[in-house]
């Protein structure tokens, strides 16, 4: 699928009552296209789903609206429009870098600091008030309550997880046996709101500073640990990962077991969509090559 430039315009045009002075593709991302558009000397960042991607765009501009201006560090939502095939939404572009691409050679301290910043607008996200469990932006009907929703991403994976090439069917049973151990012993009695698309890619650094996080499409009603493990999925054992959970565990109490099980959440969630593109059109990678911390994690469980 690609976008042309009237239905940019269009939209821009419907927010300002003027056409964008610039615009510009941004090549990350896979569930959106995304472009960085200039109106007045203003710039903001443009988000257009393909309709294969299920997102509630309206909930999603005013989940971000409540948390800027309850103070949390995300961008400015500016506009949406989720009545067309062609959903959109707009805000204010935060100036910086992605935190992947910022330069290797930062020192210990200043990562230690932008993980400490990171960890702290985890913190102010998670008490924005919700209400229900599971998903906040799909179709999906809110659970009674986290292990219902839990053991359904396990129930439905369990159904999906033979097709994926790189996981044998003794695997597949040492991960079942040990998610629905570690079901047990999770107890969530309020929900709280968890940003999911944890990664360096939707963390944006100015000046060595944390300026914000962006994208919001996999918001959970439920454990803030969880995004912990998604980000476990994508990073195994890395010195960052390693940075963050030091400061996480200074404000939550959870166990290695518990990042291990919610990666695994994960790929129960990620099994379905493995033999299919992307919203945008784009073909995935294996499994196990983008989300390289599963394999560290299947790995680690096998060792219990």
């Amino acid at each position: 699928m690609s976008i042309d430039n009237k239905t940019i315009n269009s939209f821009i045009f419907s927010q300002f009552g003027q056409l964008p002075s610039a615009v510009e593709q941004v090549e990350m991302g896979v569930m959106t296209f995304k472009y960085k558009v200039k109106v007045e000397g203003q710039d903001y960042m443009l988000r257009i789903y393909p309709p294969a991607n299920t997102t509630n765009v309206s909930l999603e501009f005013k989940i971000m609206q409540q948390l800027f201006f309850r103070g949390c560090k995300v961008p400015e939502p500016v506009g949406y429009n989720n009545e067309t095939s062609t959903a959109c939404l707009i805000y204010k572009y935060i100036p910086g870098l992605a935190l992947s691409q910022l330069p290797n050679a930062i020192s210990d301290e200043t990562a230690g600091i932008i993980a400490a910043q990171i960890v702290d607008n985890i913190i102010a996200l998670s008490k924005e008030p919700i209400g229900g469990f599971g998903f906040l932006l799909s179709s999906e009907k809110p659970f009674k309550d986290w292990q219902s929703f839990l053991q359904d991403a396990i129930s439905r994976g369990e159904q999906h997880l033979a097709s994926i090439k790189e996981i044998d069917q003794t695997t597949i049973t040492t991960l079942l046996n040990f998610a629905k151990e570690q079901l047990q012993q999770i107890h969530i009695k309020q929900p709280s709101l968890v940003w999911n698309d944890f990664s360096k890619d939707n963390i944006i650094i100015h000046n060595n500073t944390l300026a914000g996080f962006v994208d919001f499409e996999g918001c959970v009603a439920g454990d803030p640990v969880m995004a912990l493990g998604y980000l476990f999925a994508i990073e195994a054992d890395s010195a960052f990962l390693k940075t963050v959970m030091a400061q996480y565990k200074k404000h939550f109490t959870f166990t290695y077991q518990t990042v291990l099980f919610y990666a695994m959440v994960r790929l129960f969630r990620l099994s379905k969509h493995i033999n299919n593109a992307f919203p945008t059109g784009i073909k995935r990678d294996p499994l196990m090559v983008y989300f390289k911390g599963l394999q560290v994690a299947i790995e680690q469980i096998k060792l219990l």
